[in-house]
């Protein structure tokens, strides 16, 4: 057994509608799909009676999916619990232009709170430029510029 790749990168979101602007209108990460569902599995799996959500599948390359999921039923808990606070989960997108992507973010009044940042090691980051941000659920972004062709 061996893990190829990232499949995809789901992500609990409190407004479906912004956090598609910020990945499709800001980032221009293509739709795959939307919709809502009632999913019998996910409620077994979450040991609960019902569950009810919206999603947006959004294409993030390499056949990989950013699952945005807003939950109707159950809504989510205690809001002290961010399990993206800074520091302790992120994700990260390989952009073409760090720079654009950074001057499109700020123009829309999105933080860069770290870089940009040129990587010197190991191996496989050296030569990467990148910066983070957070989307509008607080979930830590971090946007990865790549000299070279995925390691």
């Amino acid at each position: 057994m061996s893990v190829r790749r990232l499949d995809h990168v789901s992500v609990s979101v409190a407004d479906l509608a912004r956090s598609q602007h910020f990945y499709h209108g800001l980032l221009a990460l293509p739709v795959l799909g939307t919709g809502e569902e009632e999913s019998t599995a996910l409620a077994r799996a979450l040991k609960v009676p019902r569950v009810r959500f919206r999603f947006a599948d959004l294409d993030i390359g390499e056949r990989g999916i950013l699952e945005l999921l807003e939950y109707l039923e159950p809504r989510p808990g205690r809001p002290d619990r961010r399990p993206f606070d800074r520091g302790l989960a992120h994700f990260g997108l390989t952009v073409d232009d760090l720079n654009s992507t950074i001057a499109r973010l700020k123009g829309a009044g999105v933080e860069i709170w770290f870089g940009p940042e040129l990587l010197e090691g190991p191996a496989w980051w050296a030569g990467a430029r990148t910066a983070y941000a957070t989307d509008p659920d607080g979930v830590t972004l971090e946007i990865i510029e790549r000299p070279n062709v995925e390691p």
